[in-house]
Formats: C-alpha cells, sequence, structure tokens
C-alpha cells in the first residue's frame, strides 16, 4: 500500500502508518484479494459490487469496488487503484425492502382468507 485517503482510514479502521509499506491484501479477507486479482487478470479494470473489505478489528464490510491497473510511462504495472463504497447502509435499506415486500404479501393473502370466510 503506497497511499490510502481518509475515508478509507476511517471505515477500516486504521491509522495511515499501520498500513502505507503493507501488502494490500492486509485489507482484504482471506481470499479476496486473489479473487479480485484473477478478475482483474487480462482486463485494465473491474467493478464487483460483492466484494468485501476487511477493517482493523477483522470484521468484514460489504463494499462496492472498482480496480484499475496503474501503468508507467512504458506500460508496465506500477500498481493497482482501488475505490471501494461501503455497502453496509445500502444492504440494510434492501433486506429492509424485502421484508417489507414479504410482510405485504402476507398480509395480502391473510385479507384473501378473511373475505372468503
Amino acid at each position: 500500500i503506497v497511499n490510502v485517503n481518509p475515508s478509507a482510514l476511517s471505515l477500516l479502521g486504521y491509522q495511515k502508518k499501520d498500513l502505507l509499506g503493507k501488502p494490500a491484501n492486509i485489507i482484504f479477507p482471506e481470499g479476496e484479494y486473489a479473487k479480485r486479482m484473477k478478475d482483474l487478470k487480462g482486463k485494465s479494470n473491474i467493478r464487483a459490487n460483492d466484494a468485501f473489505y476487511r477493517s482493523s478489528s477483522g470484521s468484514e464490510i460489504p463494499v462496492s469496488l472498482f480496480m484499475s491497473l496503474l501503468k508507467d510511462k512504458y506500460e508496465e504495472l506500477a500498481g493497482i487503484v482501488c475505490v471501494a463504497e461501503d455497502m453496509r447502509e445500502i444492504n440494510r435499506l434492501m433486506q429492509k425492502e424485502k421484508d417489507l415486500a414479504a410482510a405485504t404479501a402476507a398480509a395480502e393473502v391473510e385479507k384473501k382468507r378473511a373475505a372468503e370466510l
């Protein structure tokens, strides 16, 4: 890790000094970084809406992840830029919407049953 922005530090619960110079897989759960690198192979960038970061406490944070290859003037790989969006609130709202739809469907079934009586 060569650089990290304040938003990422806040999301992950790290201090900048804890990440600089470390391998990128420190912020990914086991196997996640390898999976995303495999997805990136042969491409210049990827977007993964089902990715995860690992916080300093070890908890997994669902993120929408964009990874892009960074090349030097000789078109050699110089690094990888990662941009992530925290998906926890969006996932919570989507689950709430699913729960509401299920409750509405159940209420409609009960309403039909009551009308038949």
